[in-house]
């Protein structure tokens, strides 16, 4: 039979799982004409899909697919459409599901002067392509060279088993008795990521 995926699909990730509409396939086959049973895997490994290619044990391979596709981690994934004929041959497309990983900082903190601040960067999961980065921002009541020397800039993921970067920056100091200011971290333009809820950090 001849097997025609869905078109692929990038979605934005809802968590830690995602349920996306993968659409359904379709086909057709010399010897039943229509092909209307399909089951999918997801990332397969050269040696399954030689598996189910075989034609001895290609349609045994398939029978244990599934119709019904769980939830995705974020990251990069291959789903494989099968079906079998009536004469044991089998036919396979893929589709690609993109599932962007949710970007984040933490609520806020409260540091003295002379000190360090460090934030981290944190994504729920792979990114669909590296590097992957977001943009963050710089405001607040704090001045910028007088009470800190943070500046605007880019946070890059360039490794899929790292998940948290960090940025830092140093609170001055000075002799001038004057009420808390803030410094706000606010993240903006994913590429290859999604922004989550937790965008904004403060620095008080």
């Amino acid at each position: 039979p001849t097997v025609n995926a869905p078109p692929d699909v990038t979605v934005d990730a809802t968590g830690l799982l995602t349920v996306v509409d993968l659409g359904m396939a379709t086909g057709s086959d010399g010897n039943d004409g229509a092909v209307n049973i399909f089951k999918a895997a997801v990332d397969l490994s050269p040696a399954e899909i030689a598996a189910l290619e075989d034609s001895v044990t290609g349609c045994d391979v398939f029978a244990n697919y599934e119709t019904d596709i769980k939830p995705f981690r974020p990251g990069r994934h291959v789903v494989t459409w099968a079906s079998c004929d009536s004469s044991g041959n089998t036919g396979h497309d893929e589709q690609t599901v993109n599932v962007r990983p949710l970007v984040g900082v933490k609520d806020g903190q409260t540091i003295g002067e002379g000190q360090t601040v460090t934030i981290d960067v944190s994504l729920n999961g792979k990114a669909i392509a590296y590097p992957a980065s977001v943009g963050y921002a710089i405001s607040g009541t704090a001045t910028v060279g007088v009470d800190h020397d943070a500046v605007s800039g880019t946070v890059v993921f360039t490794d899929p088993d790292v998940l948290v970067e960090s940025l830092s920056f140093n609170i001055n100091t000075d002799a001038i008795a004057e009420a808390d200011e803030t410094v706000v971290i606010t993240l903006y333009s994913p590429v290859n990521l999604a922004l989550g809820s937790n965008k904004v950090h403060m620095v008080t």
